[in-house]
């Protein structure tokens, strides 16, 4: 990632919101919020970036996976709404150090709990606390520590607008690749390993997903061939099986009734022996 771009968006980020202090007519400021988003857009948009330089202090994919794993509430939308309302716990942190509201966060108050807590684990929620300043109490509060590191609390800030841009690049990507199959936990593992940007992502998986299909079509179209050979071999030898026995049973018919003719004709010659005999007897009595 180019280092130089990213300093520059975070010095214009802050900048942004630090003349909210000092400008009360929008019209005067210089950047706007539409102009941060188009540049964080082309930050992640840069050739061959490398994802691990994309955020320095939050583990975004990790703390995205987990929550989209974890939490049945969780998705890429109401991680896009989480990452939203820390950000802006940040901003009136650095801009308003000196307010007492902003000391103290409540997690058990309805915003917190329909926006944060229904998208992020209590962990990736407390580590991105713990980044701006703020020490847990009770379970349920968190208190602001005595100094505050307002640098800190600035680039914990900006790495969430950022987190809040890749939410919107992921729901991109994932409008683009849902209907083959794929999930918004793939999207975030594909878009964590990957130096392409959104379009590259895209076309990327779905590459991915036609090469499966072919191959699943393949294999099919060779078990249907691979059965019907092995249907036409059975075919085949029956009538060969068949066509022998009942030659060799043709064959022993016709010996048991050749068998059988000869016994009638030995006989028919003993009996007229028998009868010779008994005449030539006779005479000699006589």
């Amino acid at each position: 990632m180019d280092t130089k771009y990213k300093d520059d968006l975070f010095r214009k980020y802050v900048q942004f919101h630090e003349c909210k202090l000092s400008v009360s007519d929008n019209k005067q400021r210089p950047i706007n919020d539409e102009y941060l988003r188009v540049a964080a857009s082309a930050l992640f948009c840069l050739p061959k970036i490398d994802p691990f330089y994309r955020f320095r202090l939050i583990k975004f994919y990790e703390m995205a996976e987990n929550s989209l794993r974890a939490l049945k509430s969780s998705s890429l939308h109401s991680l896009h709404n989480a990452f939203s309302m820390l950000e802006t716990v940040g901003i009136n942190l650095f801009l308003y150090p000196w307010k007492k509201e902003f000391k103290n966060i409540k997690t058990y108050t309805g915003p917190f709990v329909y926006y944060v807590k229904s998208a992020l684990t209590e962990d990736d929620v407390r580590q991105i606390l713990n980044y701006m300043g703020y020490v847990q109490e009770l379970g349920t509060t968190y208190k602001l520590k005595e100094q505050v590191d307002a640098i800190q609390v600035k680039m914990v800030s900006f790495e969430l607008f950022l987190a809040k841009v890749e939410c919107e690049q992921l729901l991109e990507i994932h409008l683009q690749v849902k209907d083959k199959g794929y999930s918004e936990i793939d999207v975030i593992n594909e878009r964590k390993t990957s130096n392409e940007d959104v379009r590259g992502c895209s076309e990327a998986m779905k590459r991915r997903a036609e090469c499966k299909e072919n191959l699943n079509t393949s294999m099919a179209r060779m078990v249907l061939q691979k059965s019907a050979s092995e249907r036409a071999s059975k075919d085949y030898f029956k009538p060969k099986v068949a066509t022998k026995l009942g030659g060799v049973l043709s064959k022993n018919c016709k010996i048991l009734v050749l068998s059988a003719r000869f016994s009638v004709v030995v006989m028919g010659i003993v009996s007229i022996n028998v009868m010779l005999v008994s005449k030539f007897t006779a005479k000699s009595v006589v």
